[in-house]
């Protein structure tokens, strides 16, 4: 994202997941063992963004570390105009489906945010449901800041 275009579109377009990766370390000294989620973030079909997180190699870890890699590759696209920070991230077992829910607090323009996605995904996808209910919940009010004049 080098072009002031890439970063700020003058269109409304929502951010794009194209990539979740789970990178799970070996832990041979006993001690529990880490993952890294990596993120990669499309923004106008071709401007791209990527995020780091670890966490505990646990399903609750590994959710926790892709919501964080997701907001970690939203900060160069926000460029300091809007905070976001993770609540929490749950997964639930309903309705015969597998629902990751993410809690998001942002802030930026002079108001705070309270938002909430939630996405239905096949259990072994819990990571990328975690990004995309993390997106769920951003790109509402994300849009708005990604297309403010620098």
């Amino acid at each position: 994202m080098d072009s002031e275009e890439q970063i700020n579109p003058s269109w409304r377009e929502r951010i794009r997941v194209t990539d979740v990766r789970v990178l799970r370390g070996n832990d041979a000294a006993g001690r529990e063992a880490e993952c890294e989620v990596e993120v990669e973030l499309t923004l106008a079909g071709s401007a791209r963004s990527m995020g780091h997180a670890t966490g505990t190699d646990d399903p609750e870890g590994r959710m926790r570390a892709g919501a964080n890699a997701t907001l970690d590759a939203l900060i160069p696209v926000l460029r300091g105009r809007l905070d976001l920070e993770l609540q929490g991230i749950r997964s639930l077992q309903e309705f015969d489906s597998f629902l990751i829910i993410a809690a998001v607090n942002g802030s930026g323009g002079g108001e705070s945010y309270f938002l909430v996605g939630a996405v239905a995904v096949p259990e072994a996808e819990a990571v990328r449901g975690a990004v995309l209910a993390v997106l769920d919940s951003a790109n509402r009010v994300v849009e708005h800041f990604v297309g403010i004049p620098g």
